[in-house]
């Protein structure tokens, strides 16, 4: 567990304690999907909620103990080593459950690039991805110290700036589509109004406006408290807070999109509900908010039936053989999103089911590149830290 949580965090093994978590080293709805992958490997499960549970519970059983605890045949031997066990039914051996989110992640970035590119037309993805990536704020950024949480927040802004800016900015720099409010995230304030190239970063820009403005928030010691206190209840504010721009009462300054911390709000309610009448009530408010969302009844019907899925359906079934690519989609989305618009015209538009192909394997590479940089200069900069500390330390002594 040391080894996957070292590996997948680009962290050191020895650094990891066995009372650590998931979410206490850092972890991010960015690295949570590789993690999940290789703990469904290890353990042949994923226990629920594993991302806060100590890295000792997550450690298989030794040999012996797992002997001890198979059911036992008539001769009282453990069925494993009976001769006479059967194979497991072929639904088993072909089909492995994989947590909804992920699935959500992979399925919405391949109809976003589909429809972007043109190879196929189904909007409404993009918005569930917001009440995805509110669902992962609560369960991955909501826990420790005041200072702990900012930390967290700051890091995972940075992790998704970084390699936004660089792409944007490439694409600045060698086409005359985008602006500098578009290198900086900042088209959707000063931007145009209605849908034009500039908006094609949206969602990301709007991304992390929500996350800059929550870390902002939730350093107020109060607001800190409240947020501990009634962590339902606070969602349901941040709802709540955007309902007159949802319903046209106040002007919305991201054009071509309208609101969206109100999804943002309703992902983050699902991951805090606590029992099936919680459930219900986001439900209710779901039925209620989503089809005012857009005039394209089908657009609103994808949002809502997205976000039922992932408020009621915590696993989804998918072939064994699909779980590796859908894990690399999922974790590649973001850097999908960004790099498609660059790479699809180069492919010509008489081959879009090569331009889709070619954008999500093209992101994925980035993905895969980004995020071993990132980790490497994160590790530079931890080890860094420990000798001036160990310096520190010595001169005193």
């Amino acid at each position: 567990m040391r080894t996957i949580f070292a590996e997948v965090l680009e962290q050191e093994q020895e650094d990891i304690a066995e009372t650590d978590t998931f979410v206490s080293l850092g972890g991010d709805s960015l690295s949570y999907v590789a993690a999940t992958v290789r703990l469904e490997r290890a353990l042949g499960h994923i226990p629920h909620g594993w991302h806060q549970m100590p890295v000792c519970e997550l450690s298989p059983a030794p040999p012996q103990n797992r002997a001890a605890a198979a059911p036992a045949d008539s001769a009282g031997r453990p069925q494993h080593q009976s001769f006479g066990r059967s194979r497991p039914p072929w639904h088993r051996r072909m089909l492995a459950p994989m947590e909804t989110g992920i699935v959500l992640r992979a399925v919405a970035i391949i109809f976003i690039v589909s429809t972007h590119i043109g190879f196929f037309h189904w909007e409404g993805t993009a918005h569930v991805l917001i009440a995805v990536a509110g669902y992962n704020f609560a369960r991955f950024q909501l826990t420790g110290t005041r200072q702990a949480r900012l930390r967290r927040q700051l890091r995972s802004v940075v992790r998704i700036v970084v390699p936004s800016v660089a792409v944007i900015g490439l694409a600045f720099a060698v086409t005359d589509t985008y602006t500098w409010a578009n290198v900086f995230l900042l088209n959707s304030l000063p931007g145009p109004e209605g849908w034009t190239d500039y908006s094609r970063f949206w969602f990301v820009e709007i991304l992390v406006h929500i996350l800059i403005g929550l870390a902002t928030l939730l350093v107020v010691p109060a607001v800190d408290r409240a947020q501990r206190r009634w962590p339902w209840a606070f969602a349901l504010v941040l709802i709540a807070v955007d309902l007159p721009l949802l319903f046209g009462l106040v002007d919305s300054r991201y054009p071509g999109q309208g609101p969206v911390l109100w999804l943002f709000g309703l992902g983050w309610a699902a991951a805090t509900s606590k029992n099936v009448w919680h459930r219900a009530a986001v439900t209710a408010i779901a039925l209620f908010t989503v089809p005012e969302s857009f005039e394209d009844q089908y657009r609103s019907a994808t949002i809502l039936v997205g976000f039922l899925i992932l408020l009621w359906v915590p696993t989804t079934t998918v072939p064994r053989g699909l779980h590796r690519i859908t894990a690399l989609l999922a974790s590649a989305s973001l850097y999908i999103s960004i790099t498609h618009w660059l790479l699809y015209p180069l492919v010509g538009p008489e081959h879009k089911g090569l331009a889709v192909a070619a954008s999500l394997a093209a992101g994925i590479l980035y993905w895969a590149a980004a995020t071993t940089a990132m980790g490497r200069m994160e590790r530079w900069i931890r080890g860094r830290q420990r000798i001036s500390a160990r310096n520190e330390i010595e001169g005193q002594a």
